[in-house]
Parts: structure tokens; C-alpha cells; sequence
């Protein structure tokens, strides 16, 4: 198990560079390969499919109702958050303090990562990997949202600052403008890191 603990780390360090909008979450599954070291050779191969599948959570929240709030945290909802900058890190805890309607409106993204974490761990542990990378794509398409700054706070949308429209501005128009900006600097970063 401990042989594919890089797998992780690659997924998440490549998503603390690149995150965000459909370009953004493809960006992240095509430049994977900068942040493998040669252990992780075996999956040169998955780049390409983390790619085509990084926005596939997305594309669940249409068919899905339990999708949408795995995409998001509004943490400042929280009054505990609001009074001590914290709270509980179980979504049971969490249950315990408020009724599930006011959990899901202010969405599990942490949650739903620590979930996607533990069934890419199972898939590795049994060596399925076609389900494998479905689900490392989908760990890295949580992790990036949960990069993203709209997606942990209430005013998501600017809504309560006179910026409606901000988060499709920042998260996807932002990468389309930037996005070779983007992939220069990750991958001469990528370079550096030895995994």
C-alpha cells in the first residue's frame, strides 16, 4: 500500500496548481505526469483518462441530487465557524450539532473527498484500476474544488458584495485567459518536486 501513497500526492499537488472549471479540472488530469516520479511510471497512462473524466463529478449533478453538495463547503454558515474559526472535522459530529437539511444546504465537500480518499485506497488495495482512475479522477476534481475560494463561502456568486457572476469569472474564464500562463509555471515547478 505504501508504494502507492505517491498516487495521492500526486493527485493533490497537481490540483494545489491547477483547479477549477471544466478547462481547469482537464488541465489537472493532463499534467499529472510533471508531479510522477519514476516509481509512479505504471500510470503514465492515466493522464489522459483523468483528463477525460476530471469533470465527470459535474456532469453527475444533473442526473445525481446528492452530487451538488459535494462540491462545495459554505463554512462561514457555521456558527461555530463564525465564533471560533472551526468545526467539527466528522460529518457525524457535524450531524450531531445540526439537522442533515442545514448539513447538505451548506454542502460536504470535505467529506465527500474523505470518502472518494478511502474508495481510491480500496480500489488500489483489490487492484482495480479501470475504476481506479474514475475515482482518482474524482478525487482530484473534490480536491481542486475545495482550492477553489467560492467554493468554501456563502457568497460563492458575490452575491453579497455587488459581484454577481464572479465565480464563472474566476473559476473558468480566469484559467481559459491564464491557462498557458498556468501550464508554464506548473510545469517548471513540477519539475522541482521529487516525489
Amino acid at each position: 500500500m505504501r508504494k502507492y501513497f505517491p498516487a495521492y500526492c500526486f493527485l493533490i499537488l497537481s490540483v494545489l496548481f491547477l483547479s477549477w472549471g471544466w478547462k481547469g479540472h482537464r488541465l489537472i488530469g493532463t499534467n499529472t505526469m510533471l508531479f510522477l516520479n519514476e516509481e509512479m511510471s505504471q500510470f503514465s497512462h492515466w493522464p489522459e483518462l483523468l483528463s477525460a473524466h476530471a469533470s465527470d463529478a459535474d456532469y453527475r449533478k444533473g442526473s445525481d441530487p446528492d452530487e451538488g453538495p459535494r462540491h462545495y463547503l459554505d463554512i462561514d454558515n457555521y456558527p461555530e465557524f463564525d465564533s471560533t474559526g472551526r468545526i467539527p472535522s466528522t460529518l457525524d459530529s457535524i450531524y450531531l450539532i445540526h439537522h442533515p437539511n442545514f448539513v447538505e444546504d451548506q454542502g460536504y465537500l470535505p467529506w465527500a473527498t474523505e470518502t472518494t480518499y478511502d474508495s481510491l485506497k480500496a480500489c488500489f488495495q483489490r487492484g482495480d484500476w479501470d475504476k481506479a482512475v474514475l475515482v482518482a479522477a474524482d478525487l482530484g476534481h473534490y480536491v481542486g474544488d475545495a482550492h477553489m475560494p467560492l467554493h468554501i463561502t456563502r457568497n460563492y456568486n458575490g452575491k453579497f458584495t455587488g459581484n454577481d457572476g464572479i465565480h464563472s469569472r474566476y473559476e473558468s474564464d480566469m484559467i481559459e485567459a491564464f491557462s498557458d500562463k498556468i501550464i508554464s509555471m506548473t510545469a517548471k515547478f513540477g519539475k522541482r518536486i521529487n516525489l
